[in-house]
């Protein structure tokens, strides 16, 4: 759980749900950058295991081409732990053989088993997930003309966007289910050169999760990609755009990169002005995440009133209860606590810990959050008055 002093309020709900609700619908690892290349066969005894795999295969092929196929998208995913729900995302985005299994898990528990028998899948009904060698990703490919291979790495991008869910609390989970395969599935995108939107939203997506949960590295190559993809396909000046320098720069503000942050966000927040007008509630969100970067850099005059303007941006527009305003008044009460002025900000923060527990649950990460700071300045006040 990520114990943010303070809460971004790109770490909520619009900006990152914008993407969502404009979507349709919505060994061998080593040795080169794309997983399955034909060089990275390389000894007799490999070719050997390729030749009885390659046999495997056709035999599944003649048995049952659902589970051919099923093979195929499986060979540009993670190898391990590949979740079911990943084949029962949407119909629409499997090929004929495949669609069928969407509605129907007898259908593709027996695709499974049928690879299985030629011990290309191990299978594990109790995480309804399944395994295969990452040597079956290397004869799946091998056996693939360059067309086909792009055909059904795009089918496994399409997939995976499809199960990928909201980057929220209660889907955190579902997403460490599903990122390892994204992290897979993005060298083929850039290996293919695929730009289209459901592979910026899952970019995306799955790099917001890692932001989530701390691991800075892994989530800033994959929001970068998303960012140049989505500003290809939309252009520079697009919500789209500015939903992701939002989220990247709350990345690099959280790793010290201030300077290149704070033009991001400017940059997200002028987009959003020219898309949407002042008082929009997107734009609200922009001024808090540069109000809290300001803040960080000691710039607490402009910060406290980008603050004090979102928070009245977003009472208009949610009512006082609303999770969005308890950011708000969490942000502007840790820096009412920097500029010593404790009484407002633990009377802020008293209304944070309320509006989160009643709208998020008490278990919430926010909640815990608003929890922290409003003890650290109840504490506070309290030495200061005895």
């Amino acid at each position: 759980m990520i114990r943010r002093k303070k809460v971004s309020a790109a770490l909520m709900t619009d900006p990152v749900s914008y993407i969502d609700s404009t979507m349709p619908g919505a060994g061998c690892r080593d040795q080169g950058y794309y997983l399955c290349e034909p060089h990275s066969i390389a000894t007799d005894e490999q070719r050997s295991v390729v030749a009885r795999l390659a046999l495997s295969l056709a035999k599944v092929g003649e048995r049952s081409p659902m589970a051919a196929d099923l093979l195929r998208v499986c060979a540009f995913l993670d190898a391990d732990a590949i979740p079911e729900e990943i084949f029962q995302a949407g119909a629409e985005e499997l090929e004929e053989t495949l669609a069928v299994v969407t509605n129907d898990r007898l259908k593709l528990t027996s695709a499974i088993d049928e690879a299985s028998r030629y011990s290309l899948l191990l299978r594990h009904p109790q995480s309804r997930t399944f395994s295969l060698s990452r040597l079956a990703q290397v004869t799946l490919q091998y056996e693939m003309e360059e067309s086909e291979r792009r055909r059904w790495a795009e089918v496994a991008v399409r997939l995976l966007n499809r199960a990928f869910p909201l980057v929220e609390y209660d889907n955190w989970l579902h997403c460490a289910r599903l990122v390892p395969h994204v992290q897979e599935i993005a060298k083929a995108i850039d290996e293919f050169d695929f730009v289209f939107p459901e592979a910026a939203r899952l970019l995306h997506q799955a790099g917001y999760y890692l932001l989530e949960r701390a691991q800075y590295e892994k989530a800033e190559l994959l929001m970068r990609q998303a960012l140049q993809m989505d500003e290809t396909i939309f252009g520079p000046d697009h919500p789209r755009v500015a939903t992701v320098l939002n989220n990247l720069a709350t990345l690099l503000k959280d790793t010290n990169r201030m300077a290149e942050a704070e033009l991001m966000l400017r940059r997200a927040l002028q987009i959003d002005e020219n898309q949407f007008g002042s008082d929009d509630q997107i734009v609200a969100v922009d001024l808090n995440n540069l109000a809290t970067l300001l803040q960080a850099t000691s710039r607490l005059t402009e910060a406290e009133l980008l603050m004090r303007r979102a928070l009245q941006m977003d009472e208009i527009n949610f009512g006082p209860d609303h999770p969005r305003v308890a950011i708000n008044l969490n942000n502007l009460a840790t820096l009412l606590k920097d500029t010593y002025r404790l009484a407002e900000a633990e009377s802020l923060l008293r209304r944070v810990v309320d509006i989160f527990e009643k709208s998020l649950g008490p278990d919430h990460p926010y909640t815990h959050i608003g929890a922290e700071n409003y003890n650290a300045v109840r504490h506070e006040f309290t030495e200061l008055r005895y």
